[in-house]
């Protein structure tokens, strides 16, 4: 048994662990491209991935077991990648499982992870053009600007920076 940087027992091969937390990257990333590219500001991406990260986060077993969830719970957890990850790393670390122990986890992930990234993949191109349009208007080229509507209370006289002393 070796020891890590943090005295984390580590009982199973490293690089199984490496390899299988690749594939559990995979799907993670996969639920965060099209998030990212659905969302047209910095600030709607964290808000869009509450409503996928947090019930994932709660289904997997990290905070609460899955055995104690109801039936229909442990279902659905079947369906969140970071359930499948969180046997792996219960396994390896603890256990000293090898991949012929994993080998369920292994296809959960890949079933998982290939189908959400070939999707992810897909919305990204078909946003990507209008990104690539937004990334220019926002650089100012092939930009025709309209003068800005005039502000019905009055205050577009007064800049952004003191509006937060008007409050």
């Amino acid at each position: 048994m070796r020891e890590g940087r943090f005295g984390v027992p580590l009982r199973g091969s490293l690089h199984l662990f490496l390899g299988l937390s690749a594939l559990f990257l995979l799907s993670e990333v996969a639920i965060g491209v099209p998030i990212a590219a659905v969302s047209r500001t910095l600030q709607q991406a964290p808000l869009f991935s509450f409503f996928g990260l947090f019930p994932m986060m709660f289904l997997s077993g990290a905070l609460a077991p899955v055995e104690s969830m109801p039936g229909t719970l442990q279902t659905l957890s079947l369906v969140s990648p970071l359930r499948h990850y969180m046997d792996v790393i219960l396994g390896v670390f603890l256990k000293g499982a090898r991949i012929a122990d994993l080998w369920p986890q292994t296809l959960a992930l890949l079933a998982i992870g290939v189908p959400l990234f070939a999707g992810a993949a897909y919305i990204f191109r078909r946003g990507a053009p209008r990104m690539a349009s937004c990334a220019r208007l926002q650089a100012g080229r092939n930009v025709t600007r309209s003068p800005r509507p005039h502000d019905v209370d009055g205050l577009d006289h007064i800049p952004a920076s003191s509006w937060v002393s008007m409050v």
